[in-house]
C-alpha cells in the first residue's frame, strides 16, 4: 500500500484485503489526480457506499453524508497513516471545530464499517486522533436586542413562523419536517409539538399562543406539512436558511437558524430552567451537551463583575451594621475590619 505524504502519486491504488468468501478486491485508496480518476474510485465503491449511507435514517443525513465521503475522496490521499493524517490536518485548516469533527467521524465510521464487514483489515482513521474540539466552548447566542430586529424584519407570515418556531429550539431540518397535525393541545397545559428530532427520537416541546398565532396566519392550503411552501410543498433546509439570512442582513446583525435555538437554551437557563428538562426540550442526547448553556453570556459576566469590591470603592458594610457603627468616619473604618458580616454595595 503506497503511504502518503501529501502529494498523490500519479495512479490510484487498491487493498488487497479479500474477505474468506471470495469477494471483489475493493479499490479503497483514492490516490487520484483529476476528476476521472475520482469519479472511477467512487463507482467503484457505489455498493459500499450506498449501503452505508442507507443505513441513515434521516434523508438529509444521507445526503450529508454522501458530500463528506465525497470530500474525502477528492483529497486525494492514500489510505494510509499518512494519508489519514494529512486529511485531518486538512480539515482542521480548512473547517471549523465542529464541521471537521464531523468530516472526520463519517470517514472514520465508514472504514470502520467496512473493517467489521471483511472489506478492510484495517483502517488508519482508528490510528490518528479526530481534529481536536475545545470543550466547554462559549455557545454564540444572538443577543435579545438582535433577535428582536431579527423577527421585526421578516416579511412574510411563513418567515415570522418559521423564526419563531427556531425560537422555539427547534432545528432547521425539524421545522421542515413538521408534519399538519404536529400542533396539539391538552386542557390545563395549553399548545405543544409533537417533534421528530435525530436519530427518530420523539419529543413535546410546548409553545405559547402567540407562536400559535403565527402559525394560524399562513393559512390552509391542504397541505401536509406545517410550514409551508406557497403551493403546500415542504420547505427545504436551504429555503430555512436563506429566509433567516435574508431577514438577518435586512435587520443588520448576523444570525443563522442554529442560533435561534442557541438563543431559546440561553433563554431558558436565565430563566431557572433545569437542566435535565432542558435537555429534553432540546432533545439532546446527553445532558452535558445541555450544560453548555450554563456559560453565561458577556451582560451576566458584566453583572456579576459588579460585585467585585474593587469596583465599587472597597468593601462596605451591610445597612443594619452601619447603623450600630461609629458615627465617626475614621472608626468607622476601623470598627469595618473587626465585623465579620460585609457585603458589597
Amino acid at each position: 500500500m503506497t503511504r502518503g505524504t501529501g502529494i498523490a502519486p500519479r495512479y490510484p491504488s487498491t487493498t488487497r484485503a479479500e474477505v474468506s468468501n471470495g469477494a471483489r478486491e475493493l479499490p479503497i485508496v483514492s490516490t487520484f489526480t483529476d476528476k476521472d480518476a475520482h469519479a472511477g474510485i467512487v463507482c467503484s465503491m457505489k455498493t459500499e457506499i450506498d449501503a452505508y449511507c442507507s443505513m441513515q435514517s434521516s434523508p438529509r443525513t444521507r445526503q450529508e453524508y454522501r458530500k463528506d465521503l465525497d470530500r474525502w475522496f477528492e483529497a486525494g490521499l492514500p489510505l494510509s497513516v499518512d494519508g489519514a493524517a494529512a486529511y485531518k490536518r486538512y480539515l482542521e485548516s480548512n473547517f471549523k471545530e465542529a464541521s471537521a469533527g464531523r468530516f472526520w467521524s463519517t470517514v472514520r465510521t465508514f472504514y470502520r464499517w467496512l473493517v467489521n464487514r471483511g472489506l478492510l483489515e484495517t483502517s488508519p482513521f482508528e490510528v490518528i486522533k479526530a481534529p481536536a474540539r475545545r470543550r466547554n466552548k462559549i455557545i454564540e447566542s444572538p443577543s435579545d436586542a438582535a433577535v428582536n430586529l431579527l423577527v421585526a424584519s421578516c416579511e412574510s407570515p411563513r418567515d415570522r413562523a418559521v423564526v419563531e418556531l427556531l425560537l422555539c429550539g427547534l432545528r432547521a431540518s425539524e421545522v421542515t419536517d413538521l408534519t399538519a397535525d404536529s400542533v396539539k393541545f391538552t386542557p390545563g397545559y395549553g399548545y405543544y409539538l409533537h417533534v421528530l428530532g435525530k436519530g427518530n427520537k420523539e419529543r413535546v416541546v410546548p409553545i405559547s399562543d402567540s407562536v400559535v398565532d403565527k402559525i394560524n396566519d399562513l393559512g390552509n392550503v391542504g397541505s401536509d406539512w406545517l410550514v409551508h411552501q406557497k403551493d403546500g410543498s415542504k420547505l427545504t433546509y436551504d429555503t430555512v436558511n436563506g429566509l433567516v439570512d435574508s431577514a438577518a442582513r435586512r435587520a443588520g446583525v448576523k444570525i443563522y437558524p442554529h442560533m435561534l435555538r442557541h438563543h431559546y437554551g440561553t433563554r431558558m437557563v436565565r430563566a431557572g430552567a433545569n437542566v435535565i428538562v432542558l435537555s429534553k426540550l432540546l432533545g439532546h442526547s446527553t445532558v452535558a451537551t445541555t450544560e453548555r448553556y450554563v456559560t453565561m453570556d458577556l451582560s451576566d459576566l458584566v453583572e456579576a463583575s459588579r460585585l467585585d469590591p474593587r469596583n465599587n470603592g472597597g468593601i462596605h458594610l451591610v445597612p443594619h451594621l452601619e447603623a450600630t457603627a461609629s458615627p465617626d468616619a475614621t472608626s468607622g473604618r476601623r470598627n469595618a475590619d473587626q465585623l465579620a458580616s460585609v457585603a458589597v454595595r
